[in-house]
């Protein structure tokens, strides 16, 4: 790196950050909360999702020191390890009360449990594509 070479940082992007990680962290597991008090699981509090969302970010922190390098199928690969980690962390936890309410009578059938475990997996690969597109990506100027 050159001496008379500036560092460039833009402002809006850790808004965006931002937004985005409070999203994914507070806001879906709060929406998640709400559908599965209306299908009538009620295993666990808004807190205990909030806290799976969470935990489930830790998975991020070493691909973040990764994707410092512009490798583009290094990132791809470290992130989707990340992702499928915080997805198997959140539905670790998840899926059997969503399952035990289906099997015991509990208000939710097999289809309806399974479309649940769906929008959970749908979000975080949605996710996925958010941090891969918007913030591990390297621009040449």
């Amino acid at each position: 790196v050159a001496a008379e070479e500036e560092w460039d940082y833009d402002i809006n992007q850790l808004l965006h950050a931002t937004w985005i990680l409070y999203s994914f962290s507070f806001l879906l597991p709060m929406g998640l909360y709400l559908m599965f008090r209306l299908m009538g699981i009620i295993s666990f509090s808004v807190v205990d999702l909030i806290c799976f969302y969470g935990y489930s970010l830790v998975a991020y922190i070493p691909t973040t020191w990764i994707c410092v390098a512009p490798v583009s199928w290094l990132q791809w690969l470290s992130l989707c390890i990340s992702t499928v980690v915080s997805g198997m962390l959140v539905l670790r936890n998840v899926t059997g009360p969503i399952l035990e309410s289906a099997g015991g009578g509990g208000g939710v059938g097999q289809g309806k449990s399974g479309g649940l475990i769906m929008a959970v997996i749908g979000c975080h690969f949605i996710f996925f594509l958010v941090m891969k597109l918007a913030f591990y990506h390297h621009v040449h100027h």
